[in-house]
C-alpha cells in the first residue's frame, strides 16, 4: 500500500515527506472498550482503555519495523456507534486530518437492526468508503470478531441482570446468523469498491471451528475483545498493508 511506502520513505528520511496519518472508524471495538459494568437497572458502563486499542498496537508494530518514520494515529471510534453514525461524523472525526489510510469497522452494533437494516448497512459502508477514496486516501475494510455464541458461565454467576440480559441479546443475534450475514455484507462491500479486507470475522470463526472458546477471548463475554486478542488484530491488519 501507498501508506507503507510513505512510512518507509519516511523512516529513511524524515526531511523528505510528511508524517504519515492513519484513522480507525467505528466503535467500542475501535475505540478500546473492554469490561462492562451496570450502573443501574437500565443503563451500563464501560472500561475504555484506548492504549490497549488495536490501533494502538498497529502503531507500535509499525514502529518495530520503521523506528524513524513519524506516524499520526486518530482514533475515531464511539462506543455503540453504527456505520450511519460514522457517515455523519465522517467529516469532522477522520477526514479533516486528510488520512492516508483509513480503517473502517463497523458491525457489533449495526446488527440490532436485523435483517431489514442490512442494505442499511452496506448503504452506507459503501458512502464512507468511496468518500474516503474521493479524498484521495487508502481504505482497509475490517469485519467485526465475533461476538458470544453462548452465555458465559462468569456472566451468568456474576453479572447483575441488566448485564446477563444485554448479553442474551448478543448471544439471540449471533445464534440466529445474523452477524454472519453483516460481515458477509461487509466483505462484498469492498469487493464492489475494490478495497482490502481484513477479514477479523473469518478469523475468529475459524478459530472457534477448531474448538477455542471465542466468547471467552471477550472482555465482556459479549462482543469487546480482550486487550491481548487485539494485538492479533493488529497483526493482521500489517498484514494486508503489507501484501497489498
Amino acid at each position: 500500500m501507498k501508506i507503507i511506502e510513505k512510512i518507509a520513505k519516511r523512516n529513511l528520511d524524515s526531511r523528505s515527506t510528511r508524517p504519515a496519518c492513519i484513522a480507525f472508524l467505528g466503535d467500542s471495538m475501535t475505540q478500546g472498550c473492554f469490561e462492562i459494568y451496570a450502573v443501574s437497572d437500565s443503563s451500563l458502563e464501560t472500561v475504555y482503555e484506548e492504549k490497549y486499542s488495536y490501533g494502538e498496537y498497529l502503531k507500535e508494530r509499525l514502529y518495530e519495523l520503521f523506528p524513524r518514520s513519524s506516524i499520526v494515529c486518530v482514533n475515531a471510534g464511539i462506543s455503540g456507534d453504527t456505520a450511519k453514525g460514522g457517515l455523519a461524523r465522517l467529516e469532522r472525526d477522520v477526514l479533516s486530518f486528510s488520512p492516508d489510510l483509513t480503517i473502517v469497522c463497523f458491525g457489533l452494533n449495526d446488527c440490532g437492526g436485523g435483517d431489514a437494516a442490512l442494505d442499511a448497512y452496506a448503504a452506507d459502508l459503501k458512502k464512507i468508503i468511496s468518500a474516503l477514496k474521493n479524498a484521495g486516501g487508502e481504505v482497509i475494510l475490517m469485519t467485526p470478531n465475533t461476538a458470544a455464541d453462548h452465555l458465559s458461565v462468569r456472566v451468568a454467576n456474576e453479572a447483575a441482570p441488566f448485564v446477563k440480559n444485554c448479553t442474551k441479546d448478543v448471544v439471540r443475534l449471533v445464534g440466529d446468523g445474523v452477524l454472519d450475514r453483516y460481515a458477509a455484507a461487509a466483505r462484498k462491500v469492498a469487493a464492489d469498491l475494490n478495497v482490502p479486507v481484513c477479514d477479523l470475522y473469518a478469523r475468529w470463526k475459524k478459530m472457534n471451528g477448531y474448538g477455542v472458546d471465542t466468547t471467552e477471548l471477550l472482555a465482556n463475554r459479549a462482543n469487546h475483545p480482550s486487550r491481548s486478542m487485539n494485538r492479533l488484530t493488529a497483526d493482521m491488519l500489517l498484514e494486508v498493508m503489507l501484501n497489498n
